[in-house]
Protein backbone atom coordinates (compact mmCIF):
# COMPACT_ATOMS: atom_id res chain seq x y z
CA UNK A 1 0.00 0.00 0.00
CA UNK A 2 1.64 3.64 -0.56
CA UNK A 3 3.06 5.77 2.09
CA UNK A 4 2.55 9.04 2.69
CA UNK A 5 3.79 11.57 5.22
CA UNK A 6 1.48 13.52 6.66
CA UNK A 7 1.60 16.54 8.82
CA UNK A 8 -1.19 16.66 11.52
CA UNK A 9 -1.29 20.23 12.97
CA UNK A 10 -2.67 22.33 16.33
CA UNK A 11 -3.05 25.15 18.10
CA UNK A 12 -2.45 24.96 21.65
CA UNK A 13 -2.16 28.33 24.49
CA UNK A 14 1.37 28.12 26.99
CA UNK A 15 1.79 30.33 29.97
CA UNK A 16 3.75 33.26 29.12
CA UNK A 17 6.75 31.92 30.67
CA UNK A 18 6.73 28.37 29.02
CA UNK A 19 9.41 27.79 25.98
CA UNK A 20 7.14 27.65 22.98
CA UNK A 21 9.88 26.31 20.73
CA UNK A 22 10.38 22.61 20.58
CA UNK A 23 11.68 19.58 18.11
CA UNK A 24 11.26 15.64 18.26
CA UNK A 25 13.94 14.16 16.59
CA UNK A 26 13.83 11.67 14.41
CA UNK A 27 15.83 9.28 16.94
CA UNK A 28 13.42 10.68 19.59
CA UNK A 29 10.32 9.88 16.88
CA UNK A 30 11.94 6.23 16.16
CA UNK A 31 12.03 5.36 19.84
CA UNK A 32 8.73 6.87 20.06
CA UNK A 33 7.37 4.54 17.43
CA UNK A 34 9.09 1.71 18.80
CA UNK A 35 7.10 2.36 22.41
CA UNK A 36 4.12 2.49 20.68
CA UNK A 37 4.59 -0.83 18.98
CA UNK A 38 5.77 -2.60 22.10
CA UNK A 39 2.82 -1.16 23.58
CA UNK A 40 0.81 -2.02 20.49
CA UNK A 41 -0.61 1.38 20.36
CA UNK A 42 -0.30 1.66 16.25
CA UNK A 43 -3.29 2.42 14.45
CA UNK A 44 -3.05 0.21 11.23
CA UNK A 45 -2.33 3.00 9.16
CA UNK A 46 0.26 4.57 10.67
CA UNK A 47 3.70 3.28 9.73
CA UNK A 48 5.79 5.61 11.81
CA UNK A 49 6.30 8.66 13.67
CA UNK A 50 9.09 11.24 11.39
CA UNK A 51 9.24 14.29 13.89
CA UNK A 52 7.47 17.18 15.07
CA UNK A 53 8.03 20.73 16.11
CA UNK A 54 6.80 23.27 18.04
CA UNK A 55 6.88 26.89 17.32
CA UNK A 56 5.35 30.28 18.88
CA UNK A 57 2.60 32.48 16.56
CA UNK A 58 4.84 35.63 16.21
CA UNK A 59 4.29 38.95 17.65
CA UNK A 60 2.70 37.91 20.73
CA UNK A 61 2.09 39.49 24.48
CA UNK A 62 0.17 38.96 27.28
CA UNK A 63 -0.44 36.20 29.36
CA UNK A 64 -0.39 33.02 26.79
CA UNK A 65 1.89 32.23 24.16
CA UNK A 66 -0.10 30.92 21.06
CA UNK A 67 1.80 27.37 19.57
CA UNK A 68 1.80 25.49 16.34
CA UNK A 69 2.20 22.20 16.59
CA UNK A 70 3.04 19.61 13.64
CA UNK A 71 3.52 15.73 14.06
CA UNK A 72 5.04 13.93 11.13
CA UNK A 73 3.75 10.68 10.61
CA UNK A 74 3.95 8.39 7.91
CA UNK A 75 0.51 6.74 6.60
CA UNK A 76 -0.43 4.11 4.66
CA UNK A 77 -3.46 4.94 2.18
CA UNK A 78 -5.06 4.02 -0.66
CA UNK A 79 -4.06 7.57 -2.78
CA UNK A 80 -3.05 10.84 -2.17
CA UNK A 81 -7.08 11.82 -1.30
CA UNK A 82 -7.57 9.19 1.30
CA UNK A 83 -4.33 10.24 2.65
CA UNK A 84 -5.45 13.81 3.68
CA UNK A 85 -8.53 12.23 5.11
CA UNK A 86 -6.45 9.77 7.40
CA UNK A 87 -8.02 9.65 11.08
CA UNK A 88 -5.85 11.34 13.74
CA UNK A 89 -4.22 8.87 15.90
CA UNK A 90 -4.74 10.88 19.12
CA UNK A 91 -3.00 8.97 21.41
CA UNK A 92 0.11 8.99 19.53
CA UNK A 93 -0.43 12.68 18.93
CA UNK A 94 -0.72 13.22 22.39
CA UNK A 95 2.50 11.50 23.79
CA UNK A 96 4.54 12.88 21.19
CA UNK A 97 3.35 16.47 22.32
CA UNK A 98 4.26 15.73 25.88
CA UNK A 99 7.69 14.36 24.93
CA UNK A 100 8.27 17.69 23.49
CA UNK A 101 5.97 19.58 26.16
CA UNK A 102 5.09 18.43 29.21
CA UNK A 103 3.01 21.53 30.60
CA UNK A 104 1.23 21.50 27.12
CA UNK A 105 -2.91 21.21 26.95
CA UNK A 106 -4.22 19.56 24.35
CA UNK A 107 -7.82 20.85 24.26
CA UNK A 108 -8.07 21.57 20.54
CA UNK A 109 -8.71 19.28 17.81
CA UNK A 110 -5.76 18.05 14.67
CA UNK A 111 -5.91 19.05 11.14
CA UNK A 112 -3.84 17.85 8.16
CA UNK A 113 -1.69 20.35 6.77
CA UNK A 114 0.29 18.76 4.41
CA UNK A 115 0.84 15.34 2.41
CA UNK A 116 3.65 14.44 0.67
CA UNK A 117 4.28 10.92 -1.42
CA UNK A 118 6.85 8.90 0.04
CA UNK A 119 9.27 7.77 -3.27
CA UNK A 120 9.13 4.49 -3.75
CA UNK A 121 12.67 4.20 -2.92
CA UNK A 122 12.18 4.71 0.58
CA UNK A 123 9.03 2.67 1.37
CA UNK A 124 9.32 0.55 4.49
CA UNK A 125 6.83 -2.36 4.87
Amino acid sequence: MPQYEVAFDTTVFLDADADPDADLTEAEAAALTEKFEQEDKVPENIHRIVGATMSADDGQGGDEIKAFISVRMIVEADDYDDAWHAEAPEEMLKEVVETMCPEVDLSGSWEIIDVTDVPQAEVVP
